[in-house]
């Protein structure tokens, strides 16, 4: 009976080591930063990848939740703080919210961050882990269609499109105030085309 217990033991250990490798491989090719909020110690584990996606070393991160917060954008913080809550509340099935952090070199940076809440059997939540995804590449992307939308791609000036936009909103504004005025210049060059 004691080799069979040790035959399963083993057996076992060698299946975990398994599994852990398996989801260390898994994390390391999802390339995404990796992040798990002990709430009965209030601290984060954040991963090397998560670090140094934000271009810190291991050792410049520590593990308190500031550490994460006080890199959110000004403008973008209380977003995230309400997201937050709201999951811990069980308001919402998970954490999924876009925002921008400081990066090492003092610029800010778009990340995705995803999560989801563990409660114990109880039902009360312990910890909620998650994953941290650079977006930054995305958002210039977007940023970049929608300039090209609004805007000549010969010139770079304003289209007809934003134009007519910006006309719209001076149009309502004035219908909302009797002391608003405005103009339009109209300006035409003769043989544009032939410049063009």
């Amino acid at each position: 009976i004691n080799i069979e217990i040790a035959l399963y033991k083993h057996e076992m250990e060698r299946k975990l080591r398994e599994s852990e490798e398996r989801y260390m491989l898994a994390a390391q090719a999802a390339n995404d930063g990796l992040w798990d909020w002990d709430l009965q110690t209030d601290s984060i584990y954040f991963s090397s990848r998560w670090k140094a996606m934000l271009g810190y070393e291991d050792h410049e991160v520590g593990n308190s939740p500031s550490d994460w917060l006080d890199k959110v954008h000004p403008d973008d913080l209380e977003q995230l703080q309400v997201a937050l809550a709201a999951h811990l509340r069980g308001l919402t099935e998970h954490l999924e919210k876009e925002y921008r952090m400081l990066h090492r070199d003092g610029t800010y940076r778009w990340v995705l961050t995803r999560g989801l809440l563990v409660r114990n059997p109880e039902g009360v939540a312990y910890r909620v882990v998650g994953s941290q995804t650079d977006i930054e590449a995305r958002k210039k992307a977007e940023e970049q269609l929608l300039h090209d939308a609004v805007h000549d791609a010969l010139t770079g000036l304003p289209n007809r499109t934003l134009f007519l936009d910006r006309l719209s909103q001076v149009l309502e504004r004035a219908n909302r105030s009797a002391e608003y005025t405005f103009a339009v210049l109209f300006l035409d060059l003769d043989q544009f085309k032939v410049i063009n």
